[in-house]
């Protein structure tokens, strides 16, 4: 099988073909104005029309309120919303209730500041946080510390993988968990090393299959190309 990939931060004029790729689940429009990758909801709802229907729309959302993150995604028409900032869980169970897919981002320490199992205890209690108000966990590298403020994602750093085999475990004892997406600086060049340490559910990627800021298909297929080659040797082994 393999996961499931997300293509985020998409600009309304990228060319969407890959969205009729089976493996390709969610494709993400970044709502955060400091972001580099930015696209007004107006944008978006027209650019949805652009892709797969199977392919589920999101939108990436961080220091809105939750009036904002309610109007940018009835604006856009998108149906699912990524939560990038400081967002409680009563928020998450107020855009759940109202029919959204709700996923929340957590941000993972850099190894510097905690050791593997300090780290592994930080993030699983901030899961545990939400674990029962969300459809889907992203876990992603910290932010560098020269960030724009705001700015939570799309910096391309890999986290420290060592954690994932304790926390997808200990998710997977969970029958009614959210699902489990990485992301932070994935390509078609070190996936399959992820992979091998841990398979989560989906996999989130921005930078890595970008080419002069905008997305490209070939580096998008070089990556499916990546995670269906790894599957097929898993199937076989």
């Amino acid at each position: 099988m393999g996961p499931n990939i997300k293509i985020c931060g998409l600009h309304p004029e990228d060319d969407f073909s890959f969205t009729v790729h089976a493996r390709v689940t969610h494709a993400v429009f970044v709502f955060v104005p400091k972001s580099k990758r930015f696209v007004s909801p107006q944008q978006a709802r027209v650019a949805v029309q652009s892709l797969q229907e199977t392919c589920q729309v999101m939108a990436v959302v961080a220091g809105m309120d939750l009036i904002e993150i309610r109007d940018s995604l009835s604006l856009s028409g998108i149906t699912g919303v990524q939560l990038h900032g400081e967002e409680p869980p009563t928020w998450c169970d107020d855009l759940c209730n109202r029919g959204y897919t709700v996923w929340k981002a957590v941000r993972v320490p850099t190894p510097d500041l905690l050791d593997v199992s300090k780290t592994i205890a930080h993030v699983m209690r901030e899961i545990s946080v939400y674990l029962r108000h969300v459809d889907g966990i992203l876990l992603d590298a910290s932010p560098p510390v020269n960030a724009a403020h705001g700015v939570t994602g799309g910096y391309g750093k890999t986290f420290m993988w060592d954690i994932l085999p304790t926390i997808g475990t200990w998710l997977q004892q969970d029958s009614d968990r959210p699902f489990l997406w990485v992301a932070g600086g994935l390509h078609s060049g070190n996936v399959t090393e992820l992979l091998s340490v841990w398979q989560p559910d989906g996999l989130d990627v921005s930078s890595g299959v970008e080419e002069n800021g905008r997305k490209s298909v070939t580096k998008i297929m070089d990556l499916i190309e990546a995670v269906e080659k790894h599957a097929g040797h898993s199937n076989l082994s």
